[in-house]
């Protein structure tokens, strides 16, 4: 049996959230999406009209579980967006990132991008947690 089919979807920490992943994706790319990241190129997860879009229809799930996420780190949440891999070159300010997270400012795109394939892998990593 593989990892996708010992976590069920209501056993997750936002079981909206997972649907919603798995419904712009596919359940089946899940496993590699927690190997080697949403940025490696997976259905609805790859263009930006896709990834924008998807975080604009589950952004308030998307903050929340920002929002949890930077708290267990110790962190601020404006501090953990501008710190992910994808958006670390771009040296934002937290000022940028929030203006960004709401769809202003020319970053808007790259973070709403960054956000969508966190999403993606956070509910990726909890379906697959022996990878």
């Amino acid at each position: 049996m593989n990892t996708m089919e010992k976590v069920k979807v209501s056993d997750t920490r936002q079981p909206a959230l997972t649907r919603a992943v798995i419904r712009q994706t596919g359940r089946e790319n899940l496993e590699d999406i927690a190997r080697h990241g949403a940025d490696s190129g997976f259905a609805g997860f790859t263009y930006y009209n896709d990834t924008v879009n998807f975080y604009k229809r589950n952004a308030k799930l998307i903050k929340e579980r920002l929002e949890q996420d930077a708290s267990d780190f110790g962190q601020g949440l404006l501090e953990m967006v501008g710190g992910f891999v994808c958006l670390k070159s771009y040296k934002l300010t937290s000022w940028e990132v929030a203006e960004a997270i709401n769809g202003r400012g020319e970053m808007a795109i790259q973070v709403q991008n960054a956000l969508a394939w966190y999403a993606a892998e956070e509910i990726a990593r909890e379906l697959n947690p022996d990878l």
